[in-house]
């Protein structure tokens, strides 16, 4: 009997550690991730949000750094599709949009304004380009292929947000 009590109260308690996500200690505060906040989207561990104000690339940036986040950087074809299907659901076309590529530092050395590494790409043909028009912020959904295409900063686009969802310890 006492063995069962024993192994009843163990399982008891492995369940509810595995669901530490939703348990909050006694002065209420949450352990684990937040969800992401009401207006973001998650999507493998971080939160995205499509903001539809023509902006420049740089005041889309500050804008997305208001928002304690960065223009988005992707880093697959199952995230750029993702983020693109995000886009169609909200403005029902494949609306040309900032992320956070820029390679206005320095030509042919493209960067993520979140510092991330930058392997993955989907430029049109003959972009990357430009850099001697100022053609170095990045855009999505561009042309009749909806790809990658190097834009004059000064472009007024609608933008991506990203960031990573709030941890409470």
């Amino acid at each position: 009997m006492l063995t069962t009590s024993l192994l009843m109260f163990t399982m008891m308690a492995l369940t509810r550690a595995n669901d530490i996500s939703s348990i909050s200690d006694v002065t209420g505060s949450s352990f684990g991730p937040v969800p992401c906040p009401q207006n973001w989207t998650e999507y493998n561990d971080h939160c995205f949000q499509y903001v539809a104000r023509n902006l420049s690339w740089a005041k889309a940036q500050k804008n997305c750094q208001s928002l304690n986040a960065n223009l988005a950087s992707i880093h697959s074809v199952e995230e750029y599709q993702t983020i693109q299907g995000l886009i169609m659901e909200i403005t029902a076309q494949d609306t040309q949009t900032w992320i956070g590529g820029t390679n206005c530092e320095e030509e042919d050395s493209w960067l993520w304004i979140d510092n991330t590494y930058f392997k993955y790409k989907a430029w049109c043909e003959g972009d990357p380009g430009g850099f001697e028009k100022r053609q170095c912020c990045l855009q999505i959904n561009y042309g009749d292929n909806k790809c990658w295409h190097a834009a004059k900063c000064l472009t007024s686009l609608p933008s991506m947000c990203v960031k990573k969802p709030t941890v409470n310890a």
